[in-house]
């Protein structure tokens, strides 16, 4: 919790934005991020992560917007695809329980958000981050 608090008054002392410390001294944002990383395979709607974080809607994806640099649904996507990757660069855990884990109900929807987010296909990175040095 003191890592917590020196890094909201570091965030409230210099100019930050955009960026995820700036975030950690917003109420709503830090709010709403503690309830995504909590759980991004949750069904997020903008609507449900706004009453989380006790806000509307439009303060919502403002702030998201303001501080983070984009809206809060691709803020979701990034952080299910940073998770995903890293599951595939550490386990051989099967692709489609990779893509249930985040919070993709099929692993082609997976697949097409992970291709269009990294640039590969799920197999393809994974092949590429075992045969990288």
């Amino acid at each position: 919790m003191l890592l917590v608090e020196a890094l909201q008054i570091h965030g409230k002392t210099h100019d930050l934005s955009p960026s995820w410390l700036a975030a950690t001294s917003d109420q709503v944002l830090n709010r709403a991020l503690q309830h995504l990383h909590a759980d991004p395979s949750r069904s997020w709607t903008v609507a449900a992560l706004a009453s989380e974080a006790h806000t509307s809607l439009s303060v919502l994806d403002e702030r998201f917007r303001a501080i983070l640099g984009k809206p809060p649904v691709r803020y979701l996507t990034e952080l299910r695809m940073q998770r995903a990757a890293d599951t595939l660069a550490r386990t051989d855990e099967k692709i489609a329980r990779v893509a249930q884990a985040a919070g993709y109900g099929s692993e082609e929807a997976f697949s097409r958000a992970f291709k269009k987010h990294v640039g590969f296909a799920p197999s393809a990175w994974r092949e590429k981050r075992t045969t990288d040095p």
